[in-house]
């Protein structure tokens, strides 16, 4: 990812511990801080993202329930 672009991701914390080495190693947005997750959508708006979009996003996710998943 480009210091330039944003994406839209959900973090998968269970899953760091089993990529954490190999994307510290091959991967440029972990090392720069970003958790292991699935990407929505890339790139999602040019930085700053506007606060109305996140506000607009947060809402959305707020009324959307939790669910599991598996990678299998």
């Amino acid at each position: 990812m480009a210091a330039r672009e944003s994406a839209l991701v959900v973090p998968v914390p269970a899953v760091e511990r089993m990529v954490h080495r190999l994307r510290r190693k091959l991967d440029p947005a972990s090392r720069a801080g970003l958790p292991a997750h699935v990407t929505i959508v890339y790139p999602f708006a040019p930085p700053p993202v506007p606060a109305d979009a996140v506000e607009e996003l947060a809402q959305l996710c707020a009324a959307s329930e939790a669910f599991d998943f598996e990678f299998a």
